[in-house]
């Protein structure tokens, strides 16, 4: 006959694990996980427009603090338009400012090993936002004025520019690939505008001696 003490002990012992297993079941042990964060940046840098230039042109990029945070921003114009707002689990990289200048030095030529700067491009962003007109619908906005300056800072030419991008879903993926084709384009539509500067003489101050 088994003795009365070690069935209760084995029976203490199948309770106890028995517990065990049921506060495991309910979490209780389970590691605590954090929500997936998507880190973004504007891709593969484009192609250069030229393999070199003789632009001593350096590229000034400013934005409102609001646009510089890393938190990918939106805005719902058919609610209400002067909330921004931000995706909780979207990020960039990088602050904007520094990947849209790290981009346009690329698209308009500009020789990074350096040839000293004599005039300062300055693209000055004021609007940089995924912006929703209704729940399934938006687009990237980019607004800025762009400033050719000599050595003496003297404005030499001004573009104001507005770009917008239809976004392919109405999330930060979209938002995101929306606004950086529009930076793209940024870019495409500063490089035509100095080419034509160049071609009028106005660009002279900010190239190289020839000859």
């Amino acid at each position: 006959m088994t003795p009365r003490f070690f069935f209760d002990f084995r029976r203490l012992r199948c309770i106890a694990l028995l517990l065990a297993l049921s506060l495991a079941g309910c979490g209780g042990f389970a590691p605590r996980t954090s929500p997936t964060v998507d880190i973004y940046d504007f891709g593969p840098l484009p192609a250069r427009a030229e393999a070199a230039r003789d632009w001593r042109l350096a590229v000034d990029v400013r934005m409102p603090a609001w646009y510089e945070s890393l938190p990918v921003d939106y805005r719902l114009d058919y609610d209400d338009p002067l909330l921004q707002r931000a995706y909780a689990n979207s990020r960039w990289a990088a602050a904007p400012t520094v990947m849209i200048a790290r981009q346009l030095r690329r698209q308009l030529g500009l020789n990074d090993r350096g040839l000293a700067a004599e005039c300062v491009l300055r693209v000055e962003v004021d609007e940089f936002v995924q912006a929703f007109s209704s729940p399934q619908a938006s687009r990237g906005v980019l607004n800025a004025m762009a400033t050719l300056v000599d050595a003496k800072r003297r404005p030499l030419a001004t573009l104001p520019l507005h770009l917008e991008e239809a976004a392919a879903s109405p999330d930060a993926r979209g938002g995101v690939h929306a606004l950086v084709l529009a930076a793209q384009r940024l870019g495409e539509r500063l490089d035509g505008w100095l080419v034509a500067l160049e071609r009028e003489g106005r660009f002279a101050p900010c190239q190289s001696a020839r000859g």
